[in-house]
């Protein structure tokens, strides 16, 4: 197992054990199986009580939850994370702000 980290609604850091699975296709194969790759995940994700697993295609990453949000859970999700983002970025560059470089 490799480790994760994750910055909880809290704000705070949680690490945990992972498993990174790697498997190569081709993209025809991709489009063919990507409905069945997606289910299985999902599967994953119930059996294993995850609330999602990130899936890794061609850099392109996205969660997958054990069950299919509705349309405003998942904007529920997206706000607050939007918000976060947007504290975090103000934050670091207030602190690039902060910095000084003399010689």
């Amino acid at each position: 197992p490799q480790r994760g980290a994750y910055r909880a609604d809290s704000g705070t850091i949680v690490f945990e054990e992972v498993v990174s699975v790697t498997s190569f296709c081709t993209p025809d194969l991709w489009k063919k199986n990507v409905t069945n790759v997606r289910a299985y995940i999902r599967k994953l994700c119930h059996e294993w009580s995850q609330e999602c697993i990130g899936l890794d295609f061609a850099g392109f990453l996205e969660y997958i939850s054990s069950t299919e949000p509705t349309p405003e859970e998942l904007w529920a999700s997206i706000v607050p994370r939007f918000h976060k983002r947007q504290q975090l970025s103000e934050s670091n560059r207030a602190d690039e702000d902060q910095f000084v470089f003399s010689c």
